[in-house]
């Protein structure tokens, strides 16, 4: 029966699902104010490994932080995901990405790499599908990894998740990503001036991967044919339909963020 109160939300109307969501997001809150330093409780998943027993409780405060809200959010999360209108996913994914960038920077280690695992996961659903033109979808929804990778109070091996799931992404995914990639050079741009020297490392390994390897995903190169002559140029941009200059003008914005990207890590070697 509880497991069909958060199935059923998909019956939700838009305004419905909307505060459900919410207030899941409240008790979810409530639960992670446990005693940071216990390991977690309430946990019956196998994404997060915890050497706590799996209870039900819920005395947070006394016990560890408890996640069983937060996992049922990733269940709403997937089962709203592909039903509904992209307007009504990115109103309901604005209350949901906010609060997985916070809970991925709470201080037990456990929690937060659940938070980030969580949202590996969702990612790589909500990016199966590629990004209809003139959208940015992709960009919202990956907005949590970047705000994580902001947080002054992120630790060391949070800010290595955040590169390792979009260095898996970007190895998996890249013939998806569009507006996407604005996060991702964002992201690879703070690790170019992290504290850490293994962030920083990393960080120039994903980048030189992705230029060795998925720069035509990028940057695909255009095939317009037609006659080469002094006003070539003019052609081919009259040959191009308003969606072409669309996706024209998207790649050119990308190769400009991947250029900054890669510059700041030369600033920062010099």
């Amino acid at each position: 029966l509880i497991d069909k109160v958060f199935s059923s939300s998909v019956t939700l109307s838009a305004r419905g699902v909307v505060s459900f969501i919410e207030q899941l997001i409240v008790v979810s809150e409530a639960e992670i104010s446990g005693d940071t330093k216990r390991g977690i409780s309430g946990f019956s998943g196998s994404s997060v490994n915890s050497s706590q027993p799996k209870t039900a409780g819920s005395a947070h405060g006394m016990d560890g932080p408890r996640i069983f809200s937060m996992q049922r959010l990733v269940e709403v999360a997937d089962y709203n995901m592909n039903i509904r209108p992209r307007l009504t996913w990115s109103q309901i994914w604005e209350t949901m990405g906010t609060h997985f960038a916070k809970v991925g920077c709470n201080e037990n280690a456990m929690v937060s790499m659940f938070a980030i695992d969580a949202l590996r996961q969702l990612s790589f659903k909500f990016l199966e599908k590629p990004e209809l033109t003139d959208f940015n979808f992709q960009r919202l929804f990956l907005k949590p990894f970047l705000l994580i990778m902001k947080n002054p109070g992120s630790r060391e091996d949070v800010r290595e998740l955040v590169l390792r799931c979009v260095d898996n992404i970007i190895r998996t995914l890249a013939h998806n990503l569009r507006s996407g990639w604005k996060i991702f050079f964002s992201v690879l741009t703070l690790s170019s001036s992290d504290s850490s020297v293994k962030i920083k490392t990393l960080g120039l390994a994903i980048l030189q991967r992705l230029l060795d390897e998925h720069l035509d995903d990028l940057c695909p190169s255009s095939n317009i044919d037609g006659p080469v002559t002094d006003n070539g140029e003019d052609q081919a941009e009259e040959s191009l339909s308003s969606t072409e200059r669309s996706v024209r003008n998207a790649n050119a914005e990308d190769f400009v963020g991947l250029c900054r990207a890669s510059l700041s890590f030369v600033q920062v070697e010099e």
